[in-house]
C-alpha cells in the first residue's frame, strides 16, 4: 500500500505540475501578446506623433502666414478692420484650436493604454508567483512524507530491537525461574520436615532472594506456633549439624507444649513444667533414669 500511495502521490504530482506548467505557459502567451499590444499602440503613437509633428508643421505654416497676413494688414491698417475680427483670422484660429485639443487627446489616450497594459503585466505577475508558490509547497509536501516514511521505518527496526530485547528478559527470567527451583529442591532434600521458600516472585515479575522456613505448610515467620518453631529449629539444627559434622548440646524451654519430640541425632535437654514436681528432676532418656537434685 505504502508503494501505491507514493504512486498515486507522484502522479498527482506530475499532473500538478503540468498543469501549472500550462498555465504558467498561458500566462507567457497573454504577456507577450499584451507586449504586441503594447507594440501596436506605440507604432501608433509614433504615427500620431508623426501626424502630431506634421499639423504642428501646418501650425508653424499657418503662424507665419498669419504673421505676414499681420504685417500686411498693419500697412492696411488704417483703411481696413483688425485682421483678429476676419473670418479668415476666425478659421484659422479655430484650425489651431482643433490640432491642440486632438494632441491632448491622443497624448490621454496613450497615458491610458499604458496604465492598463501595465495593470495586466502585474496581474500575470502575481498569478506566476503563486503558481511558484502551490509548486513549492508540493515539493514541500512530498519531503515531509518523505520523512514520515523513514521514520515509520526507524519505528519498525526499534520495535523488532524492543521485541528482541524482552524475548531475552523472559529466557533470562524463565532461567532465573529454573535455577531457583533447582536450588530450593536442592537445599529441600537436606530435611527432613522443614522446607524453605528461598525465592519469591515479585508483582512485577521478578524473582527476590528471601530465606523463611515452612514447617507443615506454615511459614516460621508467619503464624507458626511455639511447639512448630521448635519442632522446625531442631530439625535445621539437626541437618546443619550432619552437614557440617558438628554437634552441641540443644536446650528447649517450655518443652511441656511439645506432644513428641522426634530422634535426633543430638544431645537434647528439655525443660519441662511439672506441677506435680516440687524439685528439679532430671531424667535421661537412653538410660530410662530418674535423678532428683536439690
Amino acid at each position: 500500500m505504502p508503494d501505491a500511495e507514493e504512486h498515486d502521490y507522484e502522479a498527482y504530482l506530475e499532473e500538478f505540475n503540468e498543469d501549472k506548467a500550462n498555465d504558467i505557459k498561458a500566462k507567457n502567451i497573454e504577456l507577450q501578446e499584451a507586449e504586441k499590444d503594447a507594440e501596436t499602440v506605440a507604432a501608433q503613437l509614433e504615427i500620431a506623433e508623426d501626424n502630431a509633428s506634421k499639423a504642428k508643421g501646418k501650425l508653424n505654416q499657418r503662424k507665419q502666414a498669419l504673421e505676414k497676413a499681420e504685417a500686411k494688414l498693419q500697412e492696411q491698417k488704417e483703411n481696413q478692420p483688425e485682421f483678429t475680427a476676419t473670418d479668415a483670422f476666425q478659421d484659422i484660429q479655430e484650425e489651431i484650436n482643433d490640432i491642440s485639443v486632438k494632441i491632448e487627446n491622443h497624448q490621454a489616450e496613450k497615458e491610458g493604454q499604458l496604465a492598463k497594459l501595465n495593470n495586466h503585466i502585474s496581474d500575470l505577475d502575481e498569478q506566476i508567483e503563486a503558481a511558484q508558490k502551490t509548486i513549492h509547497k508540493a515539493q514541500e509536501n512530498k519531503r515531509t512524507n518523505d520523512r514520515i516514511k523513514e521514520l515509520e521505518a526507524e519505528r519498525r527496526e526499534v520495535a523488532e530491537q524492543l521485541e528482541q530485547v524482552e524475548s531475552d528478559l523472559h529466557l533470562m527470567e524463565e532461567f532465573v525461574r529454573a535455577r531457583s527451583a533447582y536450588v530450593t529442591d536442592k537445599v529441600n532434600e537436606k530435611f527432613d520436615h522443614v522446607t524453605w521458600k528461598l525465592f519469591e516472585e515479585q508483582i512485577n515479575g521478578g524473582i527476590s532472594e528471601t530465606a523463611d522456613a515452612v514447617y507443615k505448610g506454615v511459614p516460621f515467620s508467619k503464624g507458626l506456633n511455639n511447639a512448630g518453631r521448635i519442632q522446625a529449629g531442631l530439625d535445621i539444627i539437626n541437618t546443619l549439624s550432619k552437614h557440617y559434622g558438628k554437634s552441641a548440646p540443644v536446650w528447649i524451654d517450655n518443652a511441656e507444649g511439645i506432644i513428641d519430640i522426634p530422634e535426633y541425632e543430638l544431645q537434647i535437654i528439655a525443660l519441662y513444667v511439672s506441677a506435680s514436681d516440687d524439685k528439679l528432676r532430671i531424667e535421661s532418656r537412653e538410660e530410662n533414669k530418674l535423678a532428683e537434685v536439690v
